[in-house]
């Protein structure tokens, strides 16, 4: 289901991606500066699955997903301040028709923001490389989701028992649009314990 009736125009895909260099770049390049720095070796790392077992490695990923969606809630919240939007924020806004491009396009500032979920995960949750690789794949296929125009879940998630506390690229899409509500990143759960979820959302979804 597409979320907007208008077209994405030309000139917005090669802005965003202009404004995507950089902070793929700080994406890429956290964890190896602070190798670099030598905290590396105060990471909760271990290598082997069988250290922790299945069952943890399981957890761990949930754990680096809540993380994540904490974080980005309340720094995404943050940075919507007036006095924060313009130097932090704005960039990512000028795209009120979301494509998957859009995903990376921000400030500088914002990514190093963002990457802050990382750098603590990594302080003190113990993960494997392979949780911090699915983590990082599950972070970008949920980005681009949610800004990719399109709504792939069914008609009926918003209202599920369990759906209502998923995000949703209409709910993303909604934040574009408006500039308001919607903070999360793969819930729901702040959104509706602190009041900023669209009051019109199960709605808008549902139609």
């Amino acid at each position: 289901m597409r979320l907007q009736v208008r077209q994405v125009p030309a000139r917005q895909f090669g802005r965003e991606i202009l404004s995507s260099i950089g902070p793929v770049l700080v994406f890429g390049l956290v964890v190896p500066i602070l190798f670099a720095l030598g905290l590396g070796k105060h990471f909760r790392f271990y290598w082997n699955i069988s250290d922790r077992g299945w069952p943890y490695f399981f957890l761990s990923i949930v754990l680096l997903m809540l993380i994540q969606d904490t974080w980005f809630y309340w720094t995404h919240r943050l940075m919507h301040h007036r006095r924060l939007f313009r130097w932090f924020h704005r960039t990512h806004h000028r795209s009120t028709n979301p494509n998957p491009l859009t995903t990376y396009s921000m400030s500088v500032l914002e990514a190093i923001v963002l990457s802050g979920s990382s750098v603590i995960s990594l302080f003190i949750i113990p993960t494997t490389g392979a949780a911090l690789v699915i983590i990082g794949w599950l972070n970008l296929i949920y980005g681009v989701y949610g800004h990719l125009g399109y709504e792939l879940y069914p008609r009926a998630m918003a209202g599920h028992w369990l759906g209502r506390w998923i995000n949703t690229s209409m709910a993303h899409n909604v934040h574009h649009a408006t500039g308001r509500y919607n903070y999360g990143y793969y819930f729901l759960f702040w959104d509706r314990l602190m009041g900023t979820l669209d009051p019109d959302y199960e709605a808008k979804y549902s139609n």
